[in-house]
């Protein structure tokens, strides 16, 4: 069965300078029902992205404010930078993806989310021609994956492990890895 689906995203990452990432958007969605202990769903559709990069690491800013305050301003207009720092960044991207979901049993469960982002735009469009940025002319997509699983070790109590992966060479700041990941692993306890 088809449909539509609206989301809100909101991000901050302080490792990779993303202060703000906001997206809204739409997709139209094919959801396959349960089949048996499988079911998925895949789609695509159009996203709006408000983003606020930090463009230097946070020991700068000190630095920064002991200048002059004629070349403070001409640093800002240079990068097009905001009051409190950032490089603000406007983007319409497509969304494609596709959400895999496994129930063995009651048991355990897994879920596998793939996305590919593509930019209308260049991500670096308008940004000055400086050797920390890479040319403005690429249309960089992001792409994301992650998979949760769930292993049920009594009625409440679960082990729950998490695996993100996103790999982005459109991101502003030049301190920010073009590949992130984490692992992580916890237990949960329903009430």
């Amino acid at each position: 069965a088809f449909n539509a689906e609206i989301f809100v995203f909101h991000q901050n990452d302080e490792n990779r300078g993303i202060r703000l990432r906001n997206q809204i958007g739409v997709n139209a969605v094919y959801n396959s029902g349960v089949k048996g202990w499988l079911r998925f769903n895949f789609g695509a559709g159009l996203l709006g992205e408000v983003e606020k990069w930090r463009l230097f690491e946070n020991d700068f800013i000190d630095d920064f404010n002991a200048l002059d305050p004629a070349v403070q301003q001409a640093i800002k207009d240079f990068f097009n930078l905001d009051e409190k720092f950032n490089v603000p960044r406007e983007n319409i991207r497509g969304n494609i993806f596709i959400n895999v979901f496994v129930q063995k049993g009651e048991a355990f469960s897994l879920n596998v989310y793939g996305a590919l982002q593509p930019p209308f735009q260049p991500p670096f469009e308008k940004l000055p021609p400086v050797n920390i940025f890479p040319p403005a002319n690429k249309r960089y997509p992001r792409y994301t994956l992650e998979a949760v699983a769930s292993l049920k070790i009594t009625k409440a109590l679960s082990f729950n492990t998490r695996l993100y992966m996103q790999h982005d060479r459109g991101q502003i700041a030049p301190f920010a890895p073009k590949e992130v990941w984490n692992f992580t692993q916890g237990l949960g306890w329903k009430w």
